[in-house]
C-alpha cells in the first residue's frame, strides 16, 4: 500500500495492546503523559513514504517502528453541530482493522522538526535500534518516580507547585496594592519622606519575594545519561553509544518498549553537556562560564542596584560547537553578561561554574579588543531623557517616572536584522530593555522584536 511522503503505515496487535492496558508499568509518569503507558507504542512497518526513509534511513518493511502515544489517540470531530449525532470521537489514524479483529493499521506522521515528528525509531531484525533524525535514546541513570511533570515543571509533589502559585499570587497581590499607596501618597518632602522610604522598601521586599519564588518554579533539574542509541545522521558525530550526557529533566520523554525502559531525548539541540575523560564539556549552543574568575575584569560593565532584571558576570572556559541555524559567537575567555535564569549550576574542583545557553547571554567583552558587543538580536539603546520633576516642581517618585520609550541605537548585536543600524533614532516598548553601565555610558540592553519603529 502506497502511502504519502510524511507518513509510515504500521500493524499494531491488539493483543498485546490490550495486555498492556490491563497493567500500566510503574515507570515515571508525568501527569499529562498519564494515557501514554496504555498505548503499545510500537509496530510493525507496513509501508513508508520518502520523507520517512530520508530522517530513518534504516527503516525497511517489516522492521518494528517505536512512535508517539498520541497514534492511538481518537479525537473530537470539531466540525459539526452541538448535538448531532455526527460529533462524536473519530480515529483519524486508523487506516482499517484486519478481517479477524487481531490487528489496527496506523498512520504514524514524520516531520523534519525532531519535536513534532512522531516516529521514534525503528528496530531492524528485533536487534538493532535506529532513532530517526534528532531523536536520542538514553538509559535513565537515576529513579524517574520521584517526581513528576506537572505544568512542565519538576516538583515533589502537585502541592508543592500549588504552594509556589498560591505564594506568587499573594505576594504579586501584595506587591500591587503597594504600588497603589505609593501612587496616592501626596507630594514628597521632609515630613513624609520616611513613609516615602519605607514604602519603596516594602515594595522592593515584594519584588524580591516573586523573584524567588520565580526561581524556584522555573529551577532546572539536570539529570545524567548514558546514551543507548543515536540517530546515523546526527549532526557533528557528537555522540556516540556509552556517552554520559547531561539534560534538562523537564525535556525528557519517559518510554516503555518491549519491557524495557528509556529516556527518550526528542530534539538532539536540547543536551546540554557531555562527560570527556571526567570533564563536562558543553554540546550543541551551551558554553561553560566560570564566576570566579570575573573579578579583574568586570570594572567596565556596572549593573545598576535598581536594574529590574539582575543578570550575572563571568569568563567563558569552554563553548559548545553550535548548530546550522544557531552558530556561536561566543569564544573562550570572553566576559560575558548573562541572564540569571534557566542556568545549570556545577562545581569543577570545588569552584563554582555555570552551563548557559548562547541565547541566554546578553552581550559579551573581547578578551582582545575590549570592546563590548550585543549578541543575537540585542542591541545597545541610549536611552531619551525622562523628566524628575513636573512643571509644578514636585519630585516624581522613583516608582512612579515614566520609563523611556525612545532612543538611539548605539551598537546592534550578531544577529540583528540589517534594517536596524546605528545612530537610528527608535521607539521602544516602555519598560523594555535591562539598565546597565557598559564603559561609562548608561545604556538599554533591548532586543530588537521590543523595538516598535524607527523614527
Amino acid at each position: 500500500m502506497k502511502v504519502q511522503d510524511n507518513k509510515v503505515l504500521v500493524k499494531i496487535n491488539k493483543e498485546k495492546l490490550d495486555e498492556k492496558r490491563e497493567k500500566e508499568g510503574n515507570f515515571y509518569i508525568p501527569s499529562h503523559l498519564q494515557d501514554f503507558t496504555r498505548n503499545l507504542q510500537y509496530g510493525e512497518v507496513v509501508s513508508f513514504g520518502s520523507l520517512a526513509k530520508e530522517l530513518c534511513p534504516e527503516i525497511e518493511i517489516g522492521c518494528t517502528a517505536i512512535f508517539h502515544h498520541t497514534v492511538e489517540f481518537k479525537v473530537i470531530n470539531k466540525n459539526v453541530a452541538e448535538g448531532t449525532d455526527a460529533k462524536k470521537q473519530i480515529d483519524e489514524r486508523l487506516v482499517k482493522v484486519s478481517d479477524d479483529g487481531k490487528y489496527e493499521y496506523r498512520y504514524v506522521c514524520v516531520d523534519r522538526n525532531p519535536i513534532a515528528t512522531e516516529l521514534f525509531a525503528v528496530l531492524v531484525r528485533d536487534e538493532y535500534l535506529h532513532p530517526s533524525k534528532g531523536q536520542v535514546f538514553c538509559y535513565p541513570m537515576v529513579k524517574q518516580t520521584d517526581y513528576q511533570l506537572i505544568k512542565g515543571i519538576y516538583v515533589n509533589s502537585e502541592q508543592d507547585l500549588k504552594s509556589i502559585d498560591e505564594q506568587l499570587e499573594i505576594v504579586s497581590h501584595g506587591k500591587a496594592e503597594m504600588f497603589r499607596v505609593l501612587q496616592q501618597l501626596p507630594p514628597q518632602n521632609e515630613k513624609n519622606q520616611m513613609l516615602y522610604e519605607n514604602t519603596k522598601k516594602s515594595l522592593a521586599e515584594f519584588e524580591k519575594q516573586i523573584e524567588a519564588l520565580t526561581e524556584r518554579k522555573q529551577k532546572v533539574v539536570l539529570d545524567e545519561l548514558i546514551v543507548a542509541a543515536t540517530c546515523s545522521i546526527q549532526p557533528n558525530n557528537e555522540l556516540k553509544e556509552g556517552d554520559k550526557i547531561f539534560i534538562d529533566s523537564k525535556r525528557l520523554y519517559p518510554l516503555q518498549f518491549m519491557g524495557l525502559n528509556f529516556a527518550l531525548i526528542r530534539m538532539y539541540d536540547l543536551i546540554i553537556a557531555k562527560e570527556v575523560e571526567g570533564e563536562v564539556v558543553p554540546m550543541n549552543n551551551y558554553v561553560l562560564i566560570n564566576q570566579s574568575q570575573s573579578g579583574e575584569r568586570v570594572g567596565s560593565i556596572i549593573i545598576p542596584e535598581n536594574a529590574r532584571v539582575k543578570p550575572l558576570k563571568g569568563i567563558v572556559s569552554k563553548v559548545g560547537i553550535g548548530s546550522e541555524d544557531m552558530p556561536m559567537d561566543i569564544e573562550v575567555e570572553d566576559l560575558v553578561v548573562f541572564n540569571k535564569k534557566g542556568n545549570v549550576e556545577i562545581f569543577i574542583d570545588e569552584k563554582p561554574f555555570l552551563i548557559v545557553h548562547n541565547q541566554n547571554v546578553i552581550y559579551k567583552l573581547n578578551n582582545n579588543s575590549m570592546k563590548a558587543q550585543p549578541l543575537s538580536d540585542r542591541v545597545f539603546v541610549r536611552p531619551s531623557k525622562v523628566e524628575t520633576t513636573t512643571e509644578a516642581g514636585i519630585i516624581i517618585p522613583d516608582v512612579a517616572i515614566e520609563k523611556p520609550s525612545k532612543g538611539v541605537v548605539i551598537v546592534v548585536g550578531t544577529k540583528a536584522t540589517e534594517e536596524l543600524k546605528e545612530n537610528d533614532n527608535v521607539i521602544f516598548q516602555v519598560g523594555a530593555g535591562i539598565p546597565m553601565e557598559i564603559q561609562g555610558e548608561q545604556v538599554l540592553v533591548i532586543r530588537e522584536s521590543e523595538i516598535i519603529c524607527t523614527i
